[in-house]
């Protein structure tokens, strides 16, 4: 079923807060908004707003480090907005997605500015079929060779981030999301993956958001 994954994914999340409460545990919430591009679409910068929300748990090892679990709602995809110089011609991929980010933490806390750093990898599933329209009615985009290509509905991200802990509590958090699988295969498509060269789309997200920390937990 195309949302078993969600289900999985609360039922994990669910589990992983009632294993480590009580320990060196801190979970909570974060909202903000991505900032997305199609890599392999003919287009360049990230002109595709997006929302992103969910919950996260975390597990400390040492006061420096941390291994972090979320599970996530996420809006990605492309856009073209019709100019002058793009003979006003437009493109829009819309993808719902659901994030689940398995990160490791380091904190850093000098001269009472309390901040740390993420990386890790993210496991994406496209809930539904995205959506495409553009001006040309073929419902694929013009710049690319071909049409009708399918998505492929599970994809793995390289994820990396920086946090600025307010209080113990709120948070902001700035991150970058890079695709290593692709959202869709094509032969046509110029863009290649540069460790392993297969052709098509990859999702790249930029996602600005705010958090809260209920255990307080992150910054301790």
């Amino acid at each position: 079923m195309k949302y078993r994954i969600f289900f999985y994914g609360i039922m994990l999340f669910l589990l992983q807060y009632n294993t480590v409460q009580g320990q060196n545990f801190y979970g909570g919430v974060m909202a903000g908004l991505n900032g997305c591009q199609v890599g392999g679409d003919g287009l360049s910068g990230y002109h595709k707003a997006g929302f992103f929300g969910g919950g996260f748990v975390g597990l400390r090892f040492t006061p420096m480090s941390a291994v972090r679990m979320e599970l996530a709602f996420s809006q990605k995809g492309s856009r073209l907005t019709p100019t002058e110089e793009n003979d006003y011609q437009s493109y829009r991929m819309h993808q719902n997605c659901i994030d689940l980010p398995v990160l490791y933490q380091l904190f850093f806390d000098i001269q009472r500015v309390r901040f740390s750093v993420e990386a890790g990898l993210s496991y994406t599933y496209i809930i539904g079929d995205p959506k495409e329209e553009s001006t040309d009615g073929t419902g694929y985009h013009y710049l690319v060779e071909g049409t009708g290509v399918p998505f492929t509905a599970s994809s793995v991200n390289l994820v990396a981030g920086l946090y600025y802990h307010i209080n113990k509590n709120l948070f902001v958090n700035f991150r970058t999301s890079n695709g290593i699988t692709p959202i869709r295969k094509d032969p046509h498509i110029l863009k290649r993956h540069p460790l392993w060269g297969v052709r098509g789309q990859y999702n790249d997200v930029l996602t600005l958001s705010i958090g809260w920390d209920f255990d307080k937990g992150a910054t301790q």
